[in-house]
Formats: C-alpha cells, structure tokens, sequence
C-alpha cells in the first residue's frame, strides 16, 4: 500500500469505519484462506461521480477491500442535467470493471425534481442523490455509503458556515460519520489527492461546473480560500481543526443542551399547526449559545430543515423575551414566532394558502426620506374567469396551486432566493437586487410577496418563474399591492 493509502486506512480506523479484528485476522491468513467477502463486514457503497476525488476513493477502498474482506459496491447516479453527464456514467463504469468492483449507474431528472418540489437544482439533485445511494445501500444490504469530502471541502463548508453566522454545531463542518455515510477523506488535502491520482497514471474527469461562479460555495473554493492561503497557508488545517475542535464540544453540549431543553418547559403541538412554545421567565436563565442552539434544533424540526436559519434568526426570536405580547416575526420556511403572555410560540402558518377570497396584509417600510405602508390583497379566481394575465405593476397573477405555505408580504431576509430562471434555479436575491441597479441603502426595505421561505414576487420588479401561469393552471391567484404613496417615483426600474 502507498503512503496515501495507509494514511486513509488509519484514519478510517480512528473513525470506526472499517472492523479492526477483521482486518488483523486476514492478515494473518495465506491468500488462499483469505475470503472474498465476509458475512460480518460492513459493506460500502462508493458514491463515484468520476471526478478526481471520488475516482482516489474508490482507488482506495478497493485496496483496503483486499485486507479487510468487506462487500464494495460502486454506484453513479447521472443527474440528467449537464451535456457530459453520458461521458461520466461511462468513464465510472470502465473504471469500476477495470478495478474488479461491481457498478450500478442510476439515472436520475434533477431538473423535473427541482421544478416540482420549487428547489434550486443543487439542492434537487442533493436530495436525490442521496435516496438513490440509501435505495442502493438497502438494495445491496451495505452498512455504509463513501462520499469524497476531502480537507478543503471541510475548510470551504466551515467558513461558509462562518460567513452566514453559525454556531458551535454548524462550526462542526461536515462529520467524518454521520449515520450511514463516512467521508474517509476528510484527513487529506486536495494536493495530495491529485498527486496520488498521477503517482498511480490514474485518469478522472473534470466536472465544468465546478468552475462557475453562481454559488457561494464555488466563489469561496475558487476565490476567498486561495486568496486567504496566500497570506495564510495554514488556513485550510486550523479551519479543520476547528471542525474537530467543535464535534468535540458539541458532544459535551448535547448533554447540556438536553437539562436546558427540560427547564423552557417546551410544549409541542401538531393541530391544527405544528407549534412549539416555551416560557420567557425559564428561557431568561438559559445562556445564550444553548438556547439559540435549542430555537435552531426547533427550527429545524417544525419547517423539516435547519438549512436557511443561522443565528440571527435565533437571535430574533429571543428578542421576543423583551417585547409586549401580540409581537411577532417571520422566519424562513413558513415559520412565525409570537411573544404570546409568558411564553413564545414558534408555529408553523397552516398551509391553506389563502384562507379568504379577500385575504390582505400590510407591511410597513423605509425609503430614503420617507415611510410607506404596503397593503396586499389576494383573489382566487378560476382559470376560465382570466381572460389576460395581468402585466400591471401593482397587480400579479400567479398559478394557486404551486403556493405551498401561505402568502406573506413582509421585506427581505438572510438567505432569501429567486428564481428567475425558467429551469426554476434561483438567485439570491441581494444580487438579484443589485443586478437591478437598486440603491444599497433601500435593498433592506424592498416589499417582497414570499411563500414560506420562497420568494414570489418582488414587488415592482420581478415576478418568480416557479409560481408563473402555465397550460396546467386551474385556480389564478390574483396578488394586488397598494402603497400609499409611490414607493418608485423617480425609478428607472422596469416591473416584470
């Protein structure tokens, strides 16, 4: 085995994913004794997308199958969206018969998913890529699905994480095993995953999109990370030890976390919404980093994700404790938090989109020299009953049925996206507000249409492709804002 090699297998090692005793008695057996597989290993599924990292993994893990006898699987899932996709399916599948592993490749249509579940194309083919491996995994009956995370991944999702105001369990970055999925390469940097690949003559391709621009994750791997090593080449290892540093307290915390849950005196509820609610008087003696870890853990458990809150967020509820009753905040995904007596209640808005023909709701907000107050109202009609779509600046009208939550008029917040492209991929909306040449200090207070954490409409200026009238349109819901006075006068902007 080469050094590389060695290198993962003790790191798989420390991390409880390959049987040590296992492992000690091949050794120990001639090559004859020695069995292709065993009953008791814990069989691994390798995610191989062909790109260079996941074709080391494989490498890799072929080798140590050879030690430690456990069952190894490939599987390629081709997303349907990129012109080379058809090139990687086949480069993995040469690569896998060329290195004695069996193959499965999986095709999957990111897009379509992305379209009806309104997600942005990343996060669709995320989410599917992983029910495919776990469908492989169960299939196979395999302990384990590898993913090729390596060192500077780890790095760019901790300063990601940073950059959007996480706490102790986001710094954690990504766990080398978290439930059925193990990262063996967490230990190594990229550098040396490339020169193990040229050591071995071994080919991979090259994904194009990982040079583009679009997301977050990509401006920093391509532009901050190699900016900050410049001035700093030991960024990339403190980062990871910092990851460690906080998996390390974050297991200390949970324990903790656990005696400050029992003192908020939670309360949760399922009818007719999901609610939680806790005590303002018991919440006041919590320390600050364990209850914004609680509101973030009950974030994520109403709304099912804890992907779009950070600690502002937490923040913002918390400071409820100090509000009259009858105050309340939105929250990304179709949450809401409300001082109510002597308790906060965090509730998810009853998905009935809108409960009223006449549905309306007011926001106030700040320009330059003056204050607006926005009112909005809602009108469901039939299909048959719209003769023209609306092209008004004021008045929209959008397809009923693709509201999932309930229609909200409220101004921007962290994390808000809009799609604006007709595949339904999305762009934050600050850039989006930029790209419209909208005055910095008015971004804040831009009226905004939002559907849970998605954004329908900005007001004035751009309507979101997910929620357009299409040929499968049966109910139109017909958005009309009012504001008092011209909230766009001497605006130059062109409402869509």
């Amino acid at each position: 085995m080469s050094l590389f090699e060695k290198k993962i297998e003790e790191y798989m090692l420390r991390q409880g994913m390959l049987d040590v005793s296992l492992g000690d008695f091949l050794e120990e057996v001639s090559a004859e004794e020695r069995p292709v597989s065993s009953e008791n290993a814990a069989g691994i599924i390798v995610a191989v997308s062909g790109g260079a990292d996941s074709v080391a993994l494989l490498r890799v893990l072929s080798q140590l199958k050879n030690k430690y006898g456990f069952p190894l699987y490939v599987v390629h899932v081709h997303h349907g969206i990129r012109r080379a996709a058809e090139r990687d399916a086949t480069f993995t599948e040469t690569l896998a018969a060329e290195l004695g592993v069996p193959c499965r490749i999986r095709r999957i249509d990111a897009p379509a998913y992305a379209a009806e579940q309104k997600k942005t194309l990343e996060e669709a083919a995320r989410e599917e890529r992983y029910r495919v491996l776990r469908e492989e995994k169960e299939a196979l009956s395999c302990k384990w699905i590898a993913v090729a995370h390596h060192a500077d991944d780890q790095a760019e999702t901790v300063l990601m994480r940073m950059l959007r105001g996480t706490g102790i369990r986001g710094m954690r970055g990504m766990l080398p095993v978290n439930g059925d999925v193990i990262r063996p390469l967490l230990s190594v940097r990229r550098t040396e995953i490339e020169e193990y690949l040229a050591e071995c003559g071994a080919e991979y391709v090259t994904d194009e999109t990982n040079f583009s621009e679009e997301h977050t994750r990509n401006v920093i791997r391509l532009r901050l990370l190699p900016e900050m090593e410049k001035n700093d080449p030991g960024i990339v290892e403190r980062l990871n030890r910092l990851a460690g540093d906080s998996q390390i307290i974050y297991g200390d915390m949970e324990k903790k976390l656990a005696m400050a849950a029992e003192k908020l005196e939670l309360r949760e509820e399922i009818e007719p919404a999901a609610k939680v609610s806790f005590s303002v008087e018991a919440a006041r003696k919590v320390p600050a980093v364990y209850l914004y870890e609680l509101l973030l853990g009950i974030f994520g458990r109403l709304s099912g994700s804890r992907k779009d809150f950070g600690r502002v967020h937490a923040a913002d509820v918390a400071g409820l404790m100090e509000k009259e009753t009858g105050k309340r905040i939105s929250l990304p995904g179709g949450l809401v938090a409300r001082r109510s007596y002597d308790r906060i209640i965090i509730e998810m808005l009853i998905p009935q989109k809108v409960s009223e023909t006449n549905f309306k709701r007011e926001i106030e907000t700040a320009g330059n020299e003056h204050r607006y107050r926005w009112h909005l109202t809602v009108e469901i009609l039939s299909r048959e009953a719209i003769s023209e779509i609306s092209k008004k600046r004021y008045t929209k009208m959008i397809d009923y049925g693709t509201i999932k939550n309930s229609l909200f008029l409220r101004t921007p917040l962290p994390g808000d996206r809009l799609a604006v492209y007709p595949d339904g991929r999305t762009k934050k909306l600050g850039r989006f507000f930029t790209d419209s040449r909208i005055d910095a200090n008015r971004r804040g207070s831009w009226p905004v249409v939002a559907d849970g954490s998605e954004i329908v409409w900005a007001i004035g200026l751009r309507l979101s492709e997910a929620y357009k009238i299409t040929e499968e349109t049966r109910e139109v819901a017909v958005l009309t804002v009012e504001p008092e006075e011209s909230f766009y006068k001497g605006e130059e902007t062109k409402g869509i």
